[in-house]
């Protein structure tokens, strides 16, 4: 069994995806018809073949739900003590190793939600400006410290851990270095893993199959997340009711994975739109627009192929970046993605206006002004004839968010197959690695 097994009836993860304002019948030739559509979908439908297979053959880990379960009851304990023992957690990472626990605790985590639970920080930048403020702003007493990185190798978390170890270690002695920190890497040998066990420092085994933008299921994006107070298990049901759906005979015109990759490659191989905005309006999907802005640009940046993928925020960026998506170059596709939140908002006290803005706020929310600004915004585009596509959700919990993940992930295969792209690897990024560490050397 690949996927662990799930009440599909008591699984309530729904969106509805709409591309509508992706067709030439909807905005004009900016948008594909519905011919170039249906080829998309059959080039699609042999990448979902591909898929399909692969995951039969269990080759694609980050979607094993199974063994994400399995590692859940040995991760819940671990996190428990750490939640019950610290005030903050410092998880010290870079790209994978960061994104998708940061995409999953702030859009699930306790303090999320308005409750309690030890304070987590994502600390990927070196910058030593930034380190001596996070210095000045912690208690090292009751601070603890997740190092991810799954090669074990990574110069900025090195340097990350080694720096806080050694305060730690002098400001609360040696012995309580262990007491501190846990390290995830992968099991081989890695300066990462030498260092750790030298210091006595426990270390979690990072999957050597699943690459980081991949690694939101597995131990990376789990602990921070159990540590969080994420439904990890109702996020994984989400996942696997969505792979149940995606894993089945039906037909790829059915497959909204396959549906969005269609008319993703549409756009770009037909109509030269490389660039794709993810426009969330939900600031709990901040940090998840920037796990999607990685999973997007290493998987598929490779060869002289791949997709632009660029960060908004609703309502913010209606008054910083609409400007150029409504009237600049029309090489943009926007992915909006909406909850819906009228019912669960504060009124807005017309009372205290006069005239016509009085009259507008009457009998409204916060919320309705939210979903009114968003509705605006889609349309505008669509009447300017640039392309969009909507997801709508009912509600964001654990369940809602799996299997919005899946989508995106399996999305982003499915291009790979599209583009011939691997999008499971990083070979200008490893590059990039092995330039740094010899500037380093040749600095000696």
């Amino acid at each position: 069994m690949w996927l662990h097994s799930v009440d599909h009836a008591l699984v309530n993860s729904v969106f509805v995806q709409d591309i509508e304002g992706c067709m030439a019948r909807t905005i004009g030739s900016n948008g594909i018809s519905g011919q170039e559509f249906q080829e998309e979908l059959s080039c699609c439908g042999q990448a979902l073949t591909n898929f399909r297979l692969a995951c039969k053959h269990r080759k694609i880990p980050a979607l094993d739900t199974e063994q994400s379960m399995r590692l859940l009851e040995d991760l819940a304990p671990i996190a428990e003590k750490i939640s019950e023992q610290f005030r903050t957690v410092l998880v010290l990472g870079v790209g994978g190793a960061s994104l998708g626990g940061s995409a999953l605790v702030d859009s699930l985590g306790k303090r999320a939600n308005n409750n309690t639970g030890p304070e987590l920080h994502f600390v990927d930048s070196i910058d030593p400006e930034s380190v001596e403020k996070l210095l000045t702003s912690i208690s090292l007493d009751t601070t603890f410290f997740l190092v991810i990185s799954k090669s074990g190798k990574t110069l900025s978390t090195l340097a990350q851990f080694l720096i806080f170890c050694d305060l730690v270690a002098g400001s609360l002695g040696r012995e309580a270095v262990s007491d501190h920190f846990i390290a995830v890497t992968e099991a081989s040998e890695n300066p990462l893993r030498r260092s750790a066990g030298r210091m006595g420092i426990r270390v979690l085994d990072h999957d050597p199959d699943i690459g980081g933008r991949f690694s939101i299921f597995s131990v990376a994006g789990l602990v921070p997340a159990l540590i969080a107070g994420v439904d990890c298990r109702g996020l994984l049901d989400g996942v696997a009711f969505a792979l149940n759906t995606i894993l089945s005979e039906a037909p790829v015109d059915t497959i909204e994975a396959a549906r969005g990759a269609a008319v993703i490659a549409g756009l770009a191989k037909r109509r030269k739109i490389i660039t794709n905005v993810l426009m969330p309006y939900s600031d709990r999907l901040r940090s998840f627009g920037f796990w999607y802005r990685q999973l997007v640009a290493e998987s598929l940046g490779k060869g002289g192929e791949g997709i632009l993928p660029v960060n908004a925020m609703g309502t913010v960026d209606q008054h910083s970046q609409l400007q150029l998506f409504l009237d600049g170059p029309p090489d943009k596709m926007v992915t909006f993605i909406g909850i819906s939140s009228s019912e669960r908002s504060r009124p807005i006290p017309s009372h205290l206006l006069e005239g016509v803005e009085r009259l507008l706020f009457v009998r409204t929310s916060i919320g309705h002004l939210f979903e009114a600004e968003y509705m605006a915004t889609i349309k505008s585009l669509t009447s300017a004839g640039r392309p969009t596509r909507k997801f709508s959700l009912g509600s964001l919990g654990a369940e809602d968010l799996g299997g919005l993940l899946t989508h995106f992930m399996v999305e982003v295969i499915l291009l790979g197959g599209r583009f011939g792209v691997n999008p499971f690897d990083q070979p200008a990024v490893e590059a990039g690695k092995k330039m740094a560490r010899e500037l380093l050397l040749d600095s000696h």
